[in-house]
This record gives structure tokens, C-alpha cells and sequence, in this order.
């Protein structure tokens, strides 16, 4: 089992430029720190810009306090935008579902490999001792290596879905954008035919 930080608080530390760029640098590949508190540590743009840098790399990033420091609003709105797209892909229903399938299904497991385990205990009555033990590992050993393979290539199937919407929703966007200035150039175009 590994244990991965989800929160990170590195607050009044006097980081400076150095400092917080070390910190936005590791978040660029990092994908189990969710919040990241930053406030009062002297960060000038230069850290700014790399913590943007990291925002836009980062999808799993959900906060990040960099209140109290010398950063332009307009670098610390573009953070905030990623971000608000961060917690939208987060937040989806299917990502809620997964979990919970996730964790159904190692519940399951586990009632599964018990019930063949005393399954195995009742019908091993001729059997000695070390070959029952012999052969419950070995049965459990090849269920639960089944078991997680299944579960993994559900989570995949549905990691690949919440992909796939996201990357639809950024298809989305740009159309609405190019909708846009479609509609402003015909509006121009109007207005010198009407000059003429």
C-alpha cells in the first residue's frame, strides 16, 4: 500500500523565487497533491509564471493558496481558470462513480476470498494441514490477481472516458470561440456594405 500527499501547506516559509519555483516545478509531474498553500512566502513573478506553468500542466491540482505575495492578478486569474477546470473534471458524477465502484468492489473481494478460504478449509477434510494452507494461498493468490486486473481495466475504461469528455469539452470551447469571431467578422463585413 502506498500513502500519497494530497495537501501540501509550505505557508510563511519565506521561499522567495527560488523556493516557489522548486515547489511549481515538482507540482508539474506530481499527480496525487491536490492543495497547495503558498501564502506569504515572498514569491515574486518569476514564481508567478512557473506555478502557472504548473497549473496548466497539472490536471489533478485543485488549490492553490498564493495569497500574499508579489504575483500580477493577471498571472494568479489564469491559475484560478485551470484550476476551476481542474475541480469540474474532479467533480463529475462518473469520477464520484468510479469510486465508488472501486471500493465496492475490493468489499467484494474480500467477502469473496474469505467465503473460498473456509470453502476450501470444509472440503480439504483429507488433506493435511500444509497442503490445505498450500493450496488456499494459491487459490487466493490467482483470485485476487484476477480480481485486480478486472478492476483496473474498469478504472482505465472509465479514466479513459473522463478523458475523452474532457478533451470533447475543450473541442467545445474552441468552437464557441470560433463561433464568435465568425459572427464579429460577418458583423464588420455588414457594416462596410452599409458604409458603402
Amino acid at each position: 500500500m502506498s500513502i500519497h500527499l494530497e495537501t501540501l501547506d509550505l505557508s510563511e516559509n519565506l521561499l522567495h523565487d527560488g523556493g516557489g519555483r522548486l515547489v511549481a516545478e515538482g507540482l508539474q509531474k506530481n499527480e496525487s497533491v491536490k492543495r497547495i498553500y503558498m501564502q506569504s512566502n515572498s514569491l515574486e513573478m518569476a514564481a508567478g509564471r512557473a506555478f502557472q506553468k504548473a497549473a496548466e500542466k497539472n490536471n489533478y491540482l485543485l488549490v492553490l493558496n498564493l495569497a500574499d505575495n508579489h504575483i500580477d492578478l493577471s498571472v494568479l486569474a489564469k491559475i484560478k481558470l485551470r484550476l476551476e477546470r481542474n475541480k469540474e473534471a474532479a467533480g463529475t458524477k462518473e469520477l464520484q462513480d468510479l469510486r465508488k465502484e472501486e471500493r465496492d468492489i475490493e468489499r467484494d473481494k474480500n467477502a469473496y476470498r474469505n467465503e473460498k478460504k473456509l470453502q476450501l478449509i470444509r472440503d480439504g477434510r483429507g488433506l493435511n494441514k500444509k497442503k490445505r494452507l498450500t493450496r488456499l494461498e494459491e487459490c487466493g493468490l490467482r483470485e485476487e490477481l484476477a480480481e485486480m486486473v478486472a478492476a483496473n481495466d474498469k478504472l482505465q475504461a472509465g479514466l479513459d472516458k473522463l478523458r475523452a469528455a474532457a478533451k470533447a469539452k475543450d473541442d467545445e470551447n474552441e468552437l464557441k470561440k470560433l463561433s464568435g469571431h465568425l459572427s464579429q467578422l460577418q458583423k464588420t463585413r455588414r457594416q462596410a456594405q452599409y458604409k458603402k
